[in-house]
């Protein structure tokens, strides 16, 4: 996603293996602006649901950035 939103509800649907011990997430933001959430929330859902498909187009840093949360 990128640009200027309005509340939209998203929804991402991802493969979760049975023995996985914690699930991880978060928001990368990338230059100026401001990413809000609410009303996170997890769920079990069918076999037949399809998975979020996964874009390969991403740039990531190389390292942590804003710890400071500034």
């Amino acid at each position: 996603m990128s640009g200027g939103f309005d509340r939209i509800k998203l929804r991402i649907i991802k493969d979760v293996p049975r023995q996985a011990a914690q699930i991880s997430f978060g928001v990368l933001l990338d230059g100026g602006g401001a990413a809000w959430a609410r009303d996170l929330h997890f769920e079990i859902v069918k076999k037949n649901v399809a998975v979020t498909a996964h874009s390969n187009n991403l740039s990531y840093p190389k390292a942590p950035v804003n710890l400071g949360l500034e």
